[in-house]
């Protein structure tokens, strides 16, 4: 099994595409204070996974994110939340 990583699945064609479609809900985004940099993103993509309908609210109490997304569409948002972090 071949597996793409981060930098990988980032070259893709459609991504920019993805991306752009998170950065547009950056201004919704909560970002918490006094938390680890790699929790504070992970809450970021899930709020923008819900924010863009990739994932329901039931789906975070089930379990289901992975089954639901793809790995370019999480790379996208964990792009678009790193571009928020830097931002700030």
């Amino acid at each position: 099994m071949i597996r793409s990583t981060y930098s990988q699945l980032m070259l893709l064609p459609e991504i920019e595409n993805l991306v752009k479609s998170f950065a547009v809900f950056s201004e919704r985004v909560f970002i918490a204070d006094n938390y680890s940099k790699e929790t504070t993103i992970n809450n970021i993509i899930v709020q923008l996974l819900l924010l863009n309908h990739y994932i329901l609210p039931d789906d975070l109490t089930t379990g289901r994110l992975m089954e639901k997304i793809d790995r370019e569409t999480l790379a996208a948002a964990k792009y678009a939340a790193l571009e928020m972090l830097k931002k700030q």
